[in-house]
C-alpha cells in the first residue's frame, strides 16, 4: 500500500515538471546578434579625435544591452569618458545598458590606419526601438571628422527591432575616404526579457501550488 501511495505522490509532483519546462519555452526572448566590424583609417592617420560608441534607450524599458569585445586597433587611446549605464574600457570590454536613456563612451585617440571590434547586442523590439550608434569625432567631442549618408554622420547604426539582427544600417558614403564593412558571428545565447522573468515565475508558483494540494488530497485519502 505505501509503495502505491509513494507512485501516485511521486506520479503527481512529477507532472509539474513538464509544465514548467514548457512555460520556459513559452517566455519570449530577447533574441541577440554579434557583427564583426571592420573599419579603414588610413585617411585620418595621426589625427587627434574621439571614438563615440552611443545607446539610447528608446523605448523606456530595460531590455537592452550592448558589448564591444575583441576591439583591435593600432591607434592611440586615452582612457574613455563615460555616460549613463556603461562599464569597462578599451582595449578592453565594454558594456553599454538601457538602463538611463543616453549612454555613451567617448574614448580619445590618435588614429592609425585600422579599427576593429565584435558587437554584441540583445534585440528586443520595442517603440520606438533601442539604437547603438557608432561615430568618429574630432579631439573636442563636438563634431564629426567624416561626412557619410547615415544620420548625424554615424559610421553604423544598429536598431533593436527584432528578429534575428534587428536593422542594421551602415554608411555606404564616407568623406573624406574611411572605409567600413560588416561580418557576421554565431550569436550569443538568447536570454529571457527581464520583463518575462516575473510571469514564469508567477506560473511555475501557481502549477507547483496546484500540485502540492494534489499531494496532500492523495495522502488524505489513505
Amino acid at each position: 500500500m505505501k509503495v502505491e501511495i509513494q507512485r501516485r505522490i511521486a506520479k503527481t509532483a512529477g507532472s509539474c515538471f513538464p509544465l514548467v519546462a514548457f512555460m520556459l519555452m513559452m517566455v519570449p526572448s530577447a533574441l541577440s546578434d554579434t557583427l564583426q566590424v571592420s573599419i579603414g583609417t588610413s585617411v585620418l592617420s595621426g589625427t587627434p579625435g574621439t571614438l563615440a560608441f552611443d545607446f539610447i534607450d528608446s523605448d523606456g524599458l530595460v531590455n537592452n544591452s550592448v558589448s564591444i569585445v575583441n576591439f583591435a586597433s593600432d591607434a592611440t587611446l586615452s582612457p574613455g569618458i563615460a555616460t549613463g549605464s556603461e562599464s569597462g574600457d578599451l582595449p578592453g570590454n565594454v558594456t553599454l545598458t538601457d538602463a538611463g536613456f543616453f549612454n555613451e563612451l567617448l574614448v580619445p585617440v590618435t588614429f592609425g590606419s585600422s579599427i576593429s571590434f565584435t558587437l554584441d547586442y540583445t534585440n528586443a523590439p520595442g517603440t520606438p526601438p533601442d539604437s547603438f550608434t557608432f561615430f568618429l569625432l574630432d579631439a573636442t567631442a563636438f563634431n564629426s571628422l567624416v561626412t557619410t549618408d547615415l544620420l548625424g554622420d554615424a559610421l553604423l547604426e544598429v536598431d533593436m527591432t527584432g528578429g534575428s539582427t534587428g536593422s542594421v544600417f551602415l554608411a555606404s558614403t564616407i568623406s573624406p575616404g574611411v572605409t567600413i564593412s560588416l561580418g557576421s558571428g554565431p550569436p550569443p545565447p538568447t536570454v529571457p526579457e527581464p520583463a518575462s522573468l516575473p510571469l514564469v515565475v508567477t506560473a511555475v508558483a501557481a502549477m507547483c501550488s496546484l500540485t502540492r494540494k494534489k499531494i496532500i488530497k492523495v495522502r488524505e485519502t489513505v
